[in-house]
């Protein structure tokens, strides 16, 4: 029976969001056929096992069983006093800058632990919203004009002079779950619109607001022999969603969502086809949920983001497509031991004679 610790939380503004997945993952995930821990990440990044999975409300017991991480030889577990907790993965269930970006699947990178999730290159590309737009231009796929601002040094005149057809939409640039997401409806409104969004992120990203449109979102994810594509998801909404909209007294319940809306084909080739072009472009090698904004005015389809660990890891658009929530971790995992078995083949370390040579040199 394999070992796997699901692990969340972490210092992100989307820690929450983060406990709300892990707890969905356990809920689902096959017992018979693993073993099952969680460990939480606080939020001053330290390790806890989590005894009672059934009253996230109390999370205060966690500080009852602090934890290390170990790795000894070809051996990794997490250590409480005495007690060592070993492991085979860790299932990274993660939200946000400083977790789902990279940073988490980085420092046990350089730990050399065992992870599913995104590698490192693709989670920093795709959180950051401008890096992955561009990339995603660079591959004929349509994005919104943006622009990018530094909060610490850009020239507030010369962005009022820029900006002449409003609304627009100010986006923190490295956040998700709708936070540091503003609409602006005229010049005086950008700097409170900057500060608002300045306690999150140094980085803005400014696009034109569409006025009239629907958000379509799909996830992905390649095996060894193909994509595995899920069902198409349309959001309906009349306005720029804020974190409360989504997250607030069921507030995703309350959006009009279609599995499987009534599209065009044409409309739906596009949709995955930009998908597998993104996935490949920003190297990515496991699931990722990848959202666009269709202009219903000019019939275009644009690019918005993609999500490096979406939240509950969208086991709803894979249930349309006859993949059960457990079936799907179950590919996820796998997925996850074959990037971490290829990843282990890389060569990481050259010939250790350099100094030799070079104590020779010397010598002489």
């Amino acid at each position: 029976m394999e070992r796997i610790i699901l692990v969340c939380g972490g210092n992100s503004v989307e820690h929450e969001i983060s406990l709300l997945t892990m707890r969905q993952v356990y809920n689902a995930i096959n017992k018979d056929k693993y073993k099952v821990e969680a460990v939480y990440i606080s939020k001053n990044n330290n390790f806890y096992l989590l005894k009672n999975l059934k009253n996230l409300n109390k999370l205060n017991d966690y500080k009852k069983y602090p934890l290390k991480l170990y790795k000894e030889n070809n051996t990794q577990y997490f250590k409480f006093r005495r007690k060592r907790i070993y492991f085979d993965y860790l299932f990274l269930l993660v939200h946000g800058k400083g977790m789902e970006d990279g940073t988490l699947a980085s420092y046990l990178d350089f730990m050399d632990i065992p992870y599913i999730s995104n590698n490192v290159y693709s989670s920093f590309l795709g959180m950051n919203k401008n890096l992955s737009k561009e990339l995603a231009k660079s591959i004929n796929v349509k994005t919104l004009d943006s622009y990018l601002i530094n909060t610490n040094s850009y020239d507030y005149d010369a962005l009022v002079n820029k900006l002449n057809d409003y609304p627009y939409v100010f986006k923190a640039n490295s956040l998700g779950s709708s936070i540091g997401v503003i609409k602006v409806n005229n010049e005086y409104e950008i700097l409170d619109a900057i500060n608002a969004i300045s306690i999150y992120d140094d980085l803005i990203i400014i696009e034109k607001c569409l006025e009239d449109f629907k958000e379509y979102n799909i996830a992905l994810f390649k095996d060894d022999i193909e994509y595995n594509i899920s069902s198409i998801e349309e959001i309906n909404y009349k306005k720029i969603l804020s974190y409360d909209d989504k997250y607030a007294n069921n507030g995703l319940e309350n959006l009009k969502r279609i599995i499987n809306p009534n599209i065009s084909k044409k409309l739906e080739n596009i949709i995955v086809s930009n998908s597998k072009k993104i996935y490949d472009k920003l190297n990515c090698d496991l699931l990722v949920r990848i959202d666009y904004l269709y202009d219903n005015i000019n019939k275009v389809l644009y690019f918005n983001e993609i999500n490096m660990i979406p939240g509950s890891l969208s086991f709803y658009l894979y249930e349309e497509k006859d993949i059960m929530f457990d079936e799907l971790i179950d590919k996820l995992i796998n997925v996850g031991k074959r990037n971490r078995y290829l990843r282990t083949k890389r060569i990481n370390i050259l010939g250790d004679n350099i100094l030799e040579g070079l104590t020779k040199n010397i010598k002489k």
